[in-house]
């Protein structure tokens, strides 16, 4: 099962994000990863954080 894109996850190329518990909603998101965790913890007791990669390039394995 494919999992739809996180709504506004562009704006965070090459940075951290948290989001809520359903992995859909992002509640936080920043360059330094203690303090988007700061902020997400305020919002829910468990944030799931993941970092963006750089959408401007190609990866390739």
């Amino acid at each position: 099962m494919r999992q739809k894109p996180i709504k506004g996850i562009e704006k965070y190329s090459d940075k951290w994000v948290a989001l809520d518990e359903s992995k859909k909603t992002i509640i936080a998101g920043g360059k330094n990863l203690n303090e988007v965790l700061k902020e997400a913890s305020k919002k829910v007791n468990k944030p799931v954080l993941m970092r963006v990669p750089p959408l401007d390039v190609t990866f390739s394995p």
